[in-house]
């Protein structure tokens, strides 16, 4: 599995290159770009995360810290972070745009960990995510897997609008994914510092710990002027409607 180091030459077009082609792109010695706010972001893991539990996320632990960017005061350390040039540059070109809804999610999984993104998947609702790891993650303590490539797949079955978040029937057809895909689910190991970044169609999966722990923190992307699901694309719809036919009632 190719990795990166943050200090080659033309380095986004090659993570631009292997995320339209892979669908992911590791950088395996990302901190030494943002040394001392890795450090920060360390210590403020360490004073959050034992202290946030989630019926979802059973035996770790899951805090979410959302709409990062609009709540500047409350995520300044999350804030130091993503305002990283390769963060927001690698956004920019991917994502198509200049404005962002961030979520951020520090997560612990260990052997009592259980939950639903341990299970091969693609996201409903298309993220670019950016997960940094806080510790070293092996084969035993729960590496990160994906499937180089399936999201081509899961772009061609699985056109954007798609149905509503909510939805049952793609929620169990999210999770019906062929054997060729899951047999090429490859585990990302790495150091402390390492920065997989990734689209969520492309499939993939939380490991399972069988000794130790994994520490990550993930910044989620999305670009707010594309709506993916069809109950938003219909509301939409009925908007632009009822201004033309007001438009045309009051001219």
């Amino acid at each position: 599995m190719k990795k990166l180091s943050i200090h080659e030459v033309n380095i986004l077009e090659k993570i631009d290159y292997l995320l339209f082609v892979d669908g992911f792109a590791i950088i395996e010695d990302y901190s030494e770009a943002i040394q001392e706010c890795f450090d920060d972001l360390k210590n403020f893991y360490d004073e959050t995360i034992y202290n946030s539990k989630s019926e979802e996320y059973l035996g770790g632990f899951c805090t979410r810290n959302e709409n990062i960017l609009k709540n500047k005061k409350d995520n300044y350390t999350f804030n130091r972070w993503l305002s990283h040039s390769l963060i927001q540059d690698v956004a920019h070109n991917y994502l198509k745009s200049n404005k962002f809804n961030i979520d951020v999610f520090q997560t612990l999984d260990n052997s009592e960990s259980k939950h639903s993104a341990q299970k091969p998947h693609f996201d409903r609702i298309p993220t670019l995510k950016f997960l940094l790891y806080l510790n070293d993650i092996n084969l035993r303590n729960g590496p990160f897997s994906l499937s180089p490539g399936s999201h081509h797949w899961v772009r061609k079955n699985f056109p954007i609008p798609r149905e509503n978040f909510d939805s049952f029937e793609l929620l169990e057809k999210s999770r019906k994914i062929p054997e060729i895909i899951m047999d090429n689910l490859q585990k990302v190991s790495g150091k402390a510092g390492q920065l997989l970044i990734f689209h969520t169609d492309c499939v993939h999966h939380q490991g399972i710990v069988q000794t130790g722990e994994t520490k990550i923190i993930r910044a989620h992307f999305r670009n707010p002027k594309i709506y993916n699901n069809i109950e938003r694309i219909n509301l939409l719809n009925q908007i632009r409607k009822m201004k033309s036919l007001m438009r045309t009632f009051f001219d």
